[in-house]
């Protein structure tokens, strides 16, 4: 064995040892730990382990009951989890491993990731020694170390050096097809684990592709550039090809919301994570963190050294030495990160070219455009560890090797203690992690059913309440909560929950899931895809909504612990109940009113009933929200009202996939003199009266003197209908001739 290869495996096993040192629990019990229970922590646990327990292929039925869901969607890993999977069809017991699949997975991908960026700088010509401490410091600080506290996919910190190093060795010109084919394997491969790991390591190549084509056009071996094109263009292709050919969704979210929010900036490259040893606790991350990469001290002084450098050479038009230095090697790969570093800001789009995205349709599937600035800090990690060597060769042929060393020294120490304070940080939020694991399988819903006298097999899925739905971005709720304890009570029962915390769902399936919590006049479509099987309902705390608690009424209590409890939910409680009131509209003759007919139960109607038209269908005419994306829709005081009563505000918005998200209602109350009482903004996202790809947003106020003035506005992008406003005490019926009738602004079907 040569011996830069037996250094490589004293790197590798070096950083195995750190990371025992830094997380021994999970490296000693990597399936009883688990880094998180919370939100995507939480989420990317339970689609894997759900997946390996009782599913196989692609499909992964542990949410969005009945419909399920690509495993890619649910951020399942296919790449590790559906090769595991096949696996455990010869070695059964593999499946009760899930938990260390994903644990180990993470954390040996820095073991790997220091080796590769090792075998970097010796190509670059750092000595060994320097290139070990240099490859393990680098990678043990790496921004996707963090992302072990939650996404799990996204923490593979070999993704990008092994696409680096495939990059260097298909330019030495030799095995030229040998390393092509790896490096389109390596981009399928991470960009199943993670859509976002092929995605920035194939900007990076393309960069590179480019900026070699253009620096070094005269001594281009044409094979090689070539191959330098096509390796990641046929990743990406076959990534796309295997989508088309598994996923039978056609109607994902086309616009994903957060192309221009989750960015990265310049504070968040060249300042500390608050909780760093330099970091200021008082700084809030912006935009999630998502952009978070910061380089180091030590790095971000190299890097200003050289661009002080860089700088004064092109003041005095030094052009031999800055050509020389733009086409080294490493030069080049440096400037191949700069665009991957513009794109996670955003850049140029934030400059006022937002249209430009809209020609790019593609682009906008890329929400977290952050996440691209991990390209420059391992470029610029190793640009900075091989630029200290080279300070330390210069010291060296000059007789100052002890100077040189004790400048070594010093940056090592300095990096280091920023990578070992991180690390305390990020295990002081992740302790305990076999406690977590301990509390998420304690068997606790296997033992309440039980003792009910009831089994997992009795019931077809879980409901979760609160209710919580993420996936679709027109609608957002969540309630950390009763996340845990139906995922929780999912996995250890086996049977699937029907609420959603997934990516891109489709927006039909995400309106029928919705329909489920509608009042009770709107008809539930998805009712027809159950089976005869209860639901068991798993409720969490005691707040809950209007539609919730008339769910949990119509429910059987099985048992109570704490604040969870367990029903059994039969389906009829979801059927719609309209007889009633169609009686009621039936005989309504002598209170019609005419025009914009409404009818009320008092003589005296208090209603305001604006922006709408007769239709012989409902939800018919929408108006369009004004341009600056705050419409009035009503101002002034309410007719026929005394202080003390209730009111209630309710329109509707057209669900527009075209658009990010749905729009915000804004009602804000003022005296008469203009001293504001209260400002309410009502989230149509977190609204579940759904009918016919529209969403209903009602919400009631306390009135607390007659003359006050009620002012509603409509913030955002979208179409709305009918704005009503009228009394709880009051219901307001308005035809919708050859089809039935409005009640209370929802449309119910005559007979």
């Amino acid at each position: 064995m040569k011996k830069e290869s037996k250094n490589g495996l004293f790197v590798f096993l070096a950083a195995l040892l750190l990371l025992f040192l830094f997380f021994p629990d999970v490296m000693l019990h990597p399936n009883s730990a688990m880094f998180s229970v919370e939100g995507d922590g939480l989420k990317n646990y339970f689609s894997v382990l759900y997946y390996l327990q009782n599913d196989h292929a692609l499909h992964f039925t542990g949410m969005n009951y009945p419909f399920g869901e690509h495993l890619s969607f649910a951020d399942g890993q296919p790449a590790l989890a559906v090769p595991f999977q096949y696996l455990a069809l010869v070695i059964p017991q593999l499946r009760n491993y899930g938990f260390a699949l994903i644990n180990i997975s993470a954390l040996l991908s820095f073991a790997i990731a220091a080796w590769v960026t090792y075998k970097i700088l010796l190509h670059y010509k750092v000595q060994m020694v320097f290139a070990a401490i240099g490859a393990l410091l680098l990678i043990f600080f790496s921004p996707q170390l963090i992302r072990i506290q939650a996404h799990y996919g996204l923490s593979y910190a070999c993704a990008f050096p092994i696409a680096w190093y495939c990059s260097i060795k298909l330019n030495e010109g030799k095995h030229l097809l040998k390393w092509s084919i790896l490096t389109v394997a390596m981009l399928v491969m991470f960009g199943l684990l993670h859509f976002y790991l092929a995605a920035l390591n194939a900007l990076f190549l393309f960069s590179f592709a480019f900026f070699r084509l253009v620096f070094s056009f005269r001594k281009t071996v044409y094979k090689q550039q070539l191959a330098n094109w096509l390796t990641p263009a046929l990743g990406l292709v076959l990534l796309q090809l295997f989508m088309f050919v598994t996923d039978t969704i056609s109607d994902r979210p086309p616009r994903p919301w957060g192309f221009f929010y989750a960015i990265a900036d310049w504070s968040s490259i060249l300042l500390p994570h608050p909780t760093d040893i330099l970091g200021n606790p008082t700084r809030q991350l912006d935009r999630f963190g998502e952009g978070f990469a910061y380089l180091g001290l030590i790095p971000i002084v190299a890097l200003l050294f050289l661009f002080i450098r860089f700088a004064g050479n092109m003041i005095k038009l030094r052009v031999q030495k800055i050509k020389k230095r733009l086409l080294t090697e490493s030069s080049l790969y440096f400037l191949s990160a700069v665009p991957a570093l513009l794109f996670s800001m955003c850049i140029p789009f934030v400059w006022g070219l937002e249209e430009l995205v809209d020609l790019f349709p593609f682009l906008r599937q890329f929400r977290v455009l952050g996440r691209f600035a991990w390209v420059f800090y391992y470029v610029a990690a190793v640009y900075a560890v091989q630029f200290l060597y080279v300070c330390f060769r210069l010291y060296a042929q000059h007789r100052l090797k002890q100077t040189g060393y004790t400048f070594m020294i010093l940056a090592a120490v300095i990096w280091s203690t920023e990578t070992v304070a991180r690390i305390n940080a990020i295990n002081h939020r992740i302790q305990p992690v076999r406690a977590k694991y301990a509390e998420f399988t304690d068997n606790r819903f296997i033992q309440l059913l039980s003792s009910s006298g009831h089994y997992a097999n009795e019931f077809q899925a879980i409901l979760a309440f609160p209710f919580f739905h993420q996936g679709s971005e027109q609608f957002s709720i969540e309630y950390g909560p009763s996340q845990y304890e139906g995922m929780k009570a999912a996995y250890q029962l086996k049977i699937p929950l029907v609420n959603v915390v997934m990516s891109r769902t489709s927006l039909q399936q995400s309106c029928e899931v919705m329909q489920l919590l509608s009042d009770t006049l709107i008809e539930k479509k998805i009712l027809s895809r159950f089976n005869t099987k209860p639901l068991l309902l798993v409720t969490s705390g005691t707040v809950f909504s209007v539609q919730e608690q008339q769910l949990i009424a119509k429910a059987t209590l099985l048992k109570r612990e704490g604040e969870t409890s367990v029903y059994q939910l039969p389906l009829n409680a979801f059927q719609s109940n309209s007889d009633t009131v169609i009686q009621r509209y039936n005989q309504r003759n002598k209170w019609l009113v005419d025009h914009n007919i409404y009818w009320s139960s008092s003589n005296n109607s208090s209603a305001e009933l604006l922006y709408t038209s007769k239709a012989d269908r409902p939800l018919a005419a929408f108006k369009t929200t004004a341009p600056n994306e705050n419409t009035l829709l009503f101002e002034g005081p309410l007719k026929n009202i005394s202080a003390t009563d209730t009111i209630e505000v309710s329109t509707w918005a057209k669900i527009n996939p075209l658009l990010e998200t749905l729009p915000v209602l804004v009602i804000e109350r003022k005296k008469s003199d203009g001293t504001v009482l209260q400002n309410d903004v009502i989230l149509f996202k977190e609204q579940t009266n759904i009918y016919a790809n529209c969403v209903l947003v009602k919400h009631r106020f306390i009135l607390q003197n007659a003359d006050d003035i009620v002012t509603v506005r409509m913030a955002g992008k979208g179409t709305y209908a009918r704005l009503l406003i009228r009394k709880t005490t009051e219901d307001v019926f308005e035809d919708i001739p050859g089809f039935g009738f409005y009640v209370n602004n929802i449309p119910v079907a005559g007979k």
